[in-house]
């Protein structure tokens, strides 16, 4: 979903980063179930609801918006390791650093993508397509650099 409200400023653009950066970081943390689907402010820090309208057209376009950038941030972090996956040693690497996330994280959360797949995938049939592209995205990936 294309955002109809993007910021032309530098200012504008960081405002709305800091809202979906928070928006994402309380649904991987607390999920989506217990927040009221009708309040688009329960999960971005502005001081009023008219300037989360002034940066996100609705909440759908934030759940959207979260989905593209957890996405970006799993590919971004496995990015160098998904390049290697050509040769056993480079799919050892990778499952090894799947581990030490989980450790780092003292084993809370999940994979990302599977988790806003199991929050948002049954809301509306945009988020299910959404994280259904999002995934395709990490499997291909995936697939393109594995071993033949």
């Amino acid at each position: 979903m294309a955002n109809a409200h993007a910021p032309a400023t530098a200012k504008g653009r960081a405002t709305r980063e800091r809202i979906l950066q928070a928006a994402a970081e309380l649904i991987a943390e607390k999920g989506t179930a217990s927040n009221e689907p009708r309040r688009p402010s329960w999960h971005t820090p502005a001081p009023a609801a008219a300037s989360f309208y002034h940066y996100f057209e609705d909440r759908d376009d934030l759940v959207h918006a979260v989905i593209d950038v957890t996405i970006d941030a799993v590919l971004d972090t496995q990015g160098e390791l998904l390049d290697h996956l050509d040769s056993w040693a480079g799919i050892d690497r990778w499952f090894d650093s799947l581990v030490q996330q989980q450790i780092d994280r003292q084993a809370c959360g999940c994979c990302p993508i599977g988790s806003l797949a199991g929050q948002l995938a049954e809301r509306t049939p945009d988020a299910r397509a959404a994280i259904a592209a999002g995934l395709e995205r990490w499997e291909g990936t995936c697939a393109t650099a594995s071993p033949a």
